[in-house]
């Protein structure tokens, strides 16, 4: 990613949305480069939009699994998962929190519910438990459950 070198390309976006890009970059270095390069590329007051992959939820989640006797889901090997306050530490000097919307109630119930209510077969990626508790997300229910095996919520970031 060599945003940089191309000066039209600085400060152009009024919104940047990265959805699981940086967990594949590697390490924390490489992330930190292409946030970098974000910040040279979005305008201010744009806002920067991150679904990425959080380390604090990874954990959370496998720490409830592990409670109910499930085996802990596996990092896949090319993914390299986000620490919050890492990430946050690395965006204060530029930008300013505007919101997080967790999907700690859906993980929670697709990633240790189901596979529960399931047992002894495999969970399935469209069960109904899956769909019923995505409905009662959309309703507002749920939204502040489960933070801490959320793993895949949403930043909303505004740049100064």
């Amino acid at each position: 990613m060599k945003l940089a070198a191309n000066s039209h390309l600085r400060e152009s976006f009024n919104a940047v949305s990265l959805i699981r890009v940086l967990i594949n970059l590697g390490d924390w270095s490489n992330q930190m480069h292409a946030l970098d390069q974000v910040r040279q590329v979005l305008l201010p007051g744009g806002l920067l939009l991150m679904s990425e992959g959080w380390a604090e939820g990874w954990d959370g989640l496998n720490i409830h699994r592990g409670r109910v006797n499930l085996k802990p889901i596996e990092l896949v090997e090319y993914n390299t998962l986000l620490r919050k306050t890492e990430l946050e530490k690395h965006l204060a000097s530029d930008f300013d929190f505007v919101d997080y919307h967790s999907f700690g109630f859906y993980i929670f119930m697709s990633r240790v519910f189901q596979p529960l209510f399931r047992l002894p077969d495999p969970p399935l990626h469209l069960h109904p438990i899956n769909e019923l508790t995505a409905a009662m997300w959309s309703k507002g229910i749920g939204r502040d459950a489960f933070e801490a095996c959320d793993y895949a919520g949403v930043y909303v970031f505004k740049k100064r």
